[in-house]
C-alpha cells in the first residue's frame, strides 16, 4: 500500500488580510529528519516557527522568499 505524502501549509497575509496559502509536500523517505523539522516549524508545536515571519517576494506559481 502506498502512503499519502505528508503536506504542510502556511496561510499568508498582508496587512492582516489573507492573500493565499503555500502548500509544501514533504519527502519523508529521502530526508525524514529535515521533513519532520520543517513540519514542526510550520505547525509551531514547539512554541516557535514561521508565524510572524516576513516575506519579501512572492511570485505566484513559482517561488516565495
Amino acid at each position: 500500500m502506498v502512503s499519502k505524502p505528508t503536506r504542510v501549509f502556511m496561510d499568508i497575509t498582508a496587512d492582516d488580510e489573507p492573500i493565499g496559502r503555500l502548500v509544501f509536500e514533504l519527502n519523508t523517505k529521502v530526508c525524514p529528519k529535515t521533513s519532520e523539522n520543517f513540519r514542526r516549524l510550520c505547525t509551531g508545536e514547539k512554541g516557535y516557527g514561521y508565524k510572524g515571519c516576513h516575506w519579501y517576494r512572492i511570485v505566484p506559481g513559482f517561488c516565495a522568499c
